[in-house]
């Protein structure tokens, strides 16, 4: 009996190496905003990017992500998601996008067929599913986070992940930019003050 265990161990152990240097298809992967921390001005826009990373050779073909924030802080812009290409968008895939109090869901399954889907994958550990466009509300720091995250494979299979949150800092107004007459009128207002300078140092002399 003492004579059966030591290969059974062995054979075990080498199992378990072998699975160790298969590269992992999900612990790895990483969901993240980009910048981790963004500021805007009230009034202003500011955009973050979510990336996945540590791919490690997986492709992706459909997520579902809720992203929270602080409404008091922050609030969606005009266009709040812009898609990535990297699941066939525009045409490509089929885009979703939900507002909520303090959210907003954004999800995207691809049509195309896994050549295609590589074809625009591969050759990148990394990859932008959309860009998330807010505005300056009041004030304040607002955290940014993910809930209810759903990632699937080319197969559709799910995919395990770790992610970070981020932060959206909201300060002051945003900077009056003067529009071209207000420069124009300033520059004709400039001019004629320097005439009456040199107007009024002629009759001095």
């Amino acid at each position: 009996m003492g004579n059966l265990r030591k290969p059974v161990f062995l054979a075990i152990a080498l199992v378990g190496l072998m699975a160790a240097a298969v590269p992992g298809r999900a612990l790895a992967i990483s969901l993240e905003f980009d910048p981790v921390t963004q500021t805007v001005a009230t009034g202003g826009q500011a955009n973050v990017e979510v990336w996945l990373r540590e791919l490690n050779g997986t492709l992706i073909g459909a997520y579902d992500i809720s992203l929270s924030f602080d409404p008091s802080v922050i609030g969606l812009a005009a266009a709040p998601v812009v898609f990535g290409a990297g699941l066939g968008a525009p045409s490509g895939s089929v885009p979703y996008m939900a507002n909520g109090a303090g959210s907003i869901s954004v999800a995207e399954v691809s049509l195309l067929s896994v050549p295609e889907l590589a074809g625009l994958q591969a050759g990148s550990n990394e990859l932008l599913l959309f860009i998330f466009s807010f505005k300056g509300v009041n004030q304040g720091l607002s955290p940014l986070g993910f809930s209810g995250v759903v990632l699937s494979d080319e197969e559709g299979d799910p995919l395990d992940f770790t992610f970070t949150w981020g932060t959206a800092t909201c300060v002051g107004d945003q900077p009056v930019i003067p529009e071209p007459g207000t420069l124009l009128l300033l520059g004709v207002g400039l001019a004629g003050l320097a005439c009456l300078r040199r107007k009024s140092a002629a009759r001095k002399e």
